[in-house]
């Protein structure tokens, strides 16, 4: 059960380190709720269903917006995450199928891309729990990196400050926090890249 566990959450980060640009949007999963019921999102964000407690699913209801690809998934102790790419605007409804209960998403599209203000952006492991981060910033930006824990929930912000254009490296000491798989987050302006960390 560990081993199946362990391999869905390694193949979810896998996922979220490609699609670097998104927000996640945690909705926990437990009570005969989501919670939050109800987000506002943006087209490229992705929805992370996460269990809380109980046999759930996340099940798409009713008409979506056209284009968009419908989903059902178990959210139990087999399969404790799933997660979904807004592709098109709109209203998403969805419920748990065995309990009925129901959440809902607006995603808009902005129409504002992403603006290019990180470079030749890196990270890497020094030795155990000790890390090194390198980018470029091509212009004056805030700059705010977060470690997230598997829930979703803030584990480290590592900086959060305005930073001139110029090329930076910085160490950051892990050591306090337990094994695991985490996702590190840096927020360039309105620019997220998101890589997966496993300590152990």
């Amino acid at each position: 059960m560990k081993k199946i566990y362990k391999t869905i959450i390694v193949a979810f980060f896998l996922f979220l380190s490609t699609n670097s640009y998104s927000v996640i949007h945690t909705i926990t999963v437990s009570n005969f709720q989501f919670s939050p019921a109800s987000l506002s999102v943006n087209v490229g964000d992705t929805m992370l269903w996460v269990l809380g407690g109980g046999n759930h699913t996340t099940t798409s209801d009713g008409v979506l917006p056209n284009g968009a690809a419908p989903w059902d998934s178990p959210i139990n102790s087999t399969v404790p995450a799933f997660s979904y790419v807004v592709t098109v605007e709109g209203t998403y409804n969805y419920i748990c199928s065995p309990h009925l209960f129901q959440g809902q998403f607006v995603a808009i599209n902005t129409g504002i891309s992403n603006p290019v203000s990180l470079v030749n952006f890196n990270i890497y492991s020094i030795r155990k729990s000790i890390y090194n981060i390198s980018y470029s910033l091509n212009r004056s930006t805030d700059v705010r990196m977060t470690i997230y824990d598997i829930t979703g929930k803030s584990a480290r912000v590592l900086s959060s400050t305005v930073q001139p254009a110029g090329d930076y490296s910085k160490t950051f000491n892990l050591e306090d926090l337990q094994n695991g798989i985490y996702l590190f987050e840096i927020l360039i302006g309105n620019q997220r890249i998101s890589k997966r960390l496993i300590l152990d």
